[in-house]
């Protein structure tokens, strides 16, 4: 027996099926939305960073602390200071 498209419970069917698939689609695009901003984000940071003379960073302070710190002039290779 075949669904007759014009009936009121076939309809509410398709339409509920249509809809899941529609918020699916929509989870996923907002999902790609916020790796393109992340990606954005670490694109403009790896092209900013050789531009830089310090950078901020955690230094290790034993094995279950940091404190905050700066990388002076991380382009220079033997003039790399942690301050």
């Amino acid at each position: 027996m075949e669904a007759d498209s014009t009936d009121p419970a076939f309809v509410r069917l398709y339409h509920a099926e249509v809809e899941k698939a529609l918020a699916a689609e929509y989870t996923q695009l907002q999902e790609m939305q916020a790796i393109q901003e992340d990606l954005r984000t670490s694109h403009d940071l790896v092209r900013d960073l050789p531009n830089r003379l310090s950078h901020p960073i955690f230094v290790p302070f034993g094995p279950h602390a940091f404190f905050p710190g700066a990388l002076m002039r991380p382009n220079c290779p033997s003039k790399s200071i942690i301050c």
